[in-house]
């Protein structure tokens, strides 16, 4: 079955949501990998700040922890991906959690 593109915003927005509902599980589950300053775009995925003595590996298992708490796969940007070239601008826009 392909997801249409009503069905993948519906998804997305449930995600977000599941995100906000969940604010104080996620942001403790994010502090066991050092992230911080977790911000929530649009789309159902992470912004978060990734200290220096952390790493792509901590993040990655962030993401795989998360997933087993909320049911869904959320993507994770470390904060510095904000310095790149042609960033989607919805990342500029990610609301604090």
């Amino acid at each position: 079955m392909v997801a249409t593109p009503a069905a993948s915003s519906l998804q997305q927005t449930s995600t977000e949501l599941l995100i906000k509902n969940r604010t104080e599980d996620v942001t403790s589950l994010a502090a066991l990998f050092g992230l911080t300053d977790l911000r929530v775009i649009t789309t159902g995925r992470l912004v978060a700040k990734v200290p220096q003595d952390r790493d792509a590996l901590d993040v990655a298992q962030f993401e795989v922890e998360l997933a087993e708490l909320l049911g869904v796969c959320v993507e994770v940007f470390n904060d510095d991906v904000l310095a790149n070239a042609n960033v989607s601008p919805d990342i500029f826009a990610a609301a604090k959690l």
